[in-house]
């Protein structure tokens, strides 16, 4: 063991060795703590009960700390105060300093969230002393550290529009957040929630009450606030999908309701009240209102801006609307967050203030990794012409900041320059600073899984990364309020199931470090990823390498070779084992998808030719056609692989929606080329 942070994760700020061990003798221990504290107290318990076998005493009491001392023939003793000379406890409400003496080990806090995150550590610290041969197990080598966060809201989301898992595996994963200082959930419900009020909603396959009540206990015990989410406005196909409610659509369209419909709120509410009566503890509660898409379409909304003459315009529908939504939301007593997107398509950052007071913001970018040669503004991707000399490939859209009218222009410019205009520019979102002018809260979003394309199985896991380390600095540079990490199950609610849960925890790892410890530097990352979460085995991040490669290059070997290093793997735990599978599974994925497309180019022309010629004897094509009929083999074989897998943690409906989806493309249009031809597909 070394004396700096190598063992921790997320590294702590201050750490240091010193001499001697506490000895874990046979009499057993004593785990002295306050009330606020016992959980923490019992977790303990039964970690040192399952390690060392020996009797545990837990004593409850007014200490401001948790102390385990040795249980001595005389109790009194055992519990006298020592002085440990820990570090200076740190302001932050969720620091913590933890202390191993030959005497004791205490675990100092403001906090539940504190004591939790001291206890995490100090876990840590043990495991890394029982795995070590030449010490003795029942010796604890001494140490003080000091460790707070540096941002306050540390969030991911739990969104079960798709690929939705067995509450068991909700739970697991909770507790495993918990471990990575995650201390807030996004939870995205949409028909998973059994509501009452609304008929034809609830997912005959969804949660009950009892499921949720499990799930927020469980949240609860790990210390995590949740906050609801509940689309307002768009983003609600899983709602008018229904005959009972298709009059409410804007415009006959099933993605947006009609904000001009007064049953479109009265849903919206409907769904509130639901929520909050099993929510009764969250603080926010997130009303979405990105992608408005259809704004404005339907005669209805048409007729109520003609109505204010030529001064009601598409922001004016949207801000008559979205107020109304957060208005009731806060008469509840929570305060409502809405996402920031609709504000820079439609132009109007400057309007931010007419929300209602007390409503947050949340600004999401998936592709901001800091310093760009493109800035997101009105719904587009805009760069400067310069780059079709430059590099053109470098650019996302051909969108130019040079055709945008020179007031937008200067709009952009006065926010994105930092002295390379037009090159480059801050970042994708600049409008933060006008938002924090206008309005007090405000979060950032960025994504770990769900932002690459509606048929993957696996994220680009180096852009994911890039993506959330970008925005954990720049949270703690713009004293942001905190970073959700977002993870889509669904591009929408009637597209396909995309990128199972199983498959973020490297990019997810790397937002709950950078959240906590911005100053991480990003070789580091991956060093402390791989002792800590891949119990030391460097194959994982090695396969994530060849995987991002692959990506890269458009080059099936690299997936090949990321697959071959993960068969037969042994891990020691049954879940890491379950995410090698998974990521086995999408390299095998990525593989098939680009020999696919190769093996169909090869054959499609067939088509065309047949009708111009015989080809009833063609060397090319009979060689063609068998590759073809071995990839179908591979891809059954592949869904049988990836649906045993996933059976150990979704259900079979689930299951076969989300792997059956994904290759079926290829198979189709496997079939149809063959229809054109006399060569048999097996």
């Amino acid at each position: 063991m070394t004396d700096n942070n190598w063992v921790f994760f997320p590294g702590v700020k201050q750490a240091e060795r010193r001499n001697g061990s506490f000895w874990i003798n046979h009499r057993g221990l004593v785990i002295r703590s306050p009330k606020l504290a016992t959980p923490v107290a019992n977790r303990m318990a039964e970690r040192f009960q399952s390690l060392y076998n020996v009797p545990i005493l837990l004593i409850e009491d007014d200490c401001p700390y948790i102390a385990v001392t040795q249980l001595e023939l005389n109790l009194q003793e055992s519990i006298m105060d020592v002085d440990v000379q820990s570090l200076e406890l740190p302001q932050h409400l969720e620091g913590y300093t933890c202390t191993v003496t030959n005497d004791c080990m205490r675990i100092q806090a403001h906090t539940y969230r504190g004591f939790l995150y001291g206890w995490f550590t100090l876990e840590q610290w043990i495991h890394e002393a029982v795995k070590i041969k030449e010490s003795p197990k029942m010796f604890i080598p001494n140490m003080r550290l000091a460790d707070w966060p540096d941002l306050d809201l540390r969030g991911h989301h739990l969104d079960f529009k798709g690929s939705v898992p067995l509450m068991s595996y909700v739970k697991e994963t909770i507790e495993r957040l918990a471990h990575l200082r995650i201390n807030t959930l996004l939870i995205e419900y949409e028909d998973q929630f059994p509501y009452q009020s609304l008929p034809h909603i609830h997912h005959p396959n969804g949660f009950t009450q009892q499921d949720i009540s499990e799930m927020l206990a469980m949240a609860d015990k790990c210390g995590m606030e949740v906050i609801p989410f509940i689309q307002s406005l768009g983003h609600v196909d899983f709602v008018l999908k229904h005959q009972t409610y298709r009059h409410l659509c804007e415009d006959g369209l099933t993605f947006q309701y009609c904000p001009c419909h007064p049953g479109s709120l009265q849903v919206f509410k409907d769904m509130v009240d639901e929520i909050i009566t099993l929510h009764p503890n969250s603080r926010f509660i997130h009303i979405g209102a990105d992608e408005a898409v259809a704004l404005g379409r339907c005669e209805t909304c048409q007729s109520w801006m003609r109505e204010g003459g030529d001064t009601r315009t598409k922001v004016d529908l949207f801000l008559h609307y979205v107020k109304e939504a957060a208005e009731y939301v806060l008469r509840q007593g929570k305060q409502p967050i809405m996402w920031d997107d609709m504000f820079h398509s439609e132009k109007c950052v400057d309007r931010i203030s007419e929300l209602p007071e007390g409503t947050a913001l949340c600004s999401w970018s998936y592709y901001d990794m800091g310093k760009s040669n493109w800035v997101w503004w009105s719904g587009k991707y805009y760069s400067s012409k310069q780059w079709l000399v430059k590099d053109p490939g470098f650019i996302p859209q051909y969108q130019w900041l040079e055709d945008l009218p020179e007031s937008e222009q200067a709009a952009i410019r006065s926010v994105w320059d930092k002295g390379e205009y037009p090159l480059y520019g801050s970042n994708n979102i600049p409008w933060i600073q006008a938002y924090k002018e206008q309005i007090p809260i405000i979060f950032g979003a960025s994504c770990v899984r769900g932002a690459d394309h509606t048929n993957q199985w696996c994220a680009k896991q180096e852009d994911r990364i890039q993506n959330v380390i970008f925005w954990a600095k720049f949270a703690k540079e713009s004293s942001l309020s905190g970073v959700i990490s977002s993870a889509w199950t669904r591009f929408y609610s009637l597209s396909p199931s995309i990128e199972p849960w199983e498959t973020e925890w490297y990019p997810l790892s790397a937002h709950a470090c950078y959240s906590w410890h911005t100053a991480t530097m990003r070789e580091e990352f991956d060093q402390l990823w791989t002792h800590t979460f891949a119990a030391g085995d460097p194959i994982l991040l090695k396969a994530i390498q060849l995987m991002e490669k692959g990506g890269n290059l458009h080059k099936a070997q690299y997936y090949y070779a990321a697959r071959q290093l993960l068969t037969d793997c042994q891990f020691p735990h049954a879940w890491l084992h379950r995410y090698a599978e998974m990521l086995r599974s999408s390299a095998h994925f990525a593989e098939l998808t680009l020999r696919f497309e190769t093996a169909l180019r090869d054959v499609e022309w067939v088509m065309y030719v047949k009708e111009k010629q015989p080809l009833d004897n063609d060397v090319i094509l009979e060689r063609g056609f068998k590759v073809l009929t071995g990839l179908l083999g591979e891809a059954d074989h592949w869904e049988k692989y990836t649906s045993r897998i996933c059976l150990e943690w979704m259900s079979a409906p689930e299951v076969e929606e989300l792997v059956m989806s994904k290759l079926h493309s290829f198979k189709v249009r496997a079939d149809i080329v063959h229809q054109h031809s006399h060569y048999p597909l097996q």
